[in-house]
């Protein structure tokens, strides 16, 4: 921990809700317009993402998933987080287009969602990849951060196995 000329950085490892995680974090108290900014990696459970609130999709990921997350506040309210996940050891399924990843079968996710305000508004550059899936899109969202609803989807390409339906 350093706290010199109105900047906090605290940077080392440590539990959160009993996972073990990574953490870098800057508070900028005066001056930059960025106002905080952390990453954070660890690898969350199905019991972790629920204790957590961020058990997004439930019925499609199950297992361990790898975080690694860029997080910047603005001054203005406007905030960003850059998330890569890493889905090898977790087990996905998509009924919808019948798709099916088992554990141990490499794969993995980034997103970018942007917020103002605490609300999240976008999430851009929705990449997916692996066990035979590709996907690229990008969503418009309403609501709020509990309870945040997909208004409009912009699919750029979704492959499944030898089809492209993109």
């Amino acid at each position: 921990l350093t706290v010199a000329r109105g900047v906090l950085d605290l940077a080392g490892t440590g539990k959160l809700d009993n996972v073990p995680v990574t953490l870098d974090w800057k508070e900028n108290f005066a001056g930059d317009s960025i106002r905080t900014r952390y990453r954070l990696h660890g690898t969350f459970d199905d019991e972790a993402r629920h204790k957590l609130g961020v058990d997004w999709l439930p019925d499609m990921i199950a297992g361990p998933v790898g975080v690694d997350l860029s997080f910047q506040r603005h001054r203005n309210d406007f905030a960003d987080s850059d998330i890569a996940l890493d889905l090898t050891n977790a087990s996905l399924t998509i009924d919808r287009i019948g798709w099916k990843k088992a554990p141990g079968t490499p794969a993995s996710a980034h997103l970018v969602i942007s917020a103002r305000n605490e609300q999240p508004t976008r999430i851009d550059d929705l990449t997916v990849h692996g066990g035979g899936l590709e996907a690229r899109m990008g969503m418009t969202l309403t609501g709020s951060e509990i309870d945040a609803r997909i208004a409009h989807v912009d699919l750029h390409r979704l492959t499944v196995g030898k089809t492209d339906i993109s």
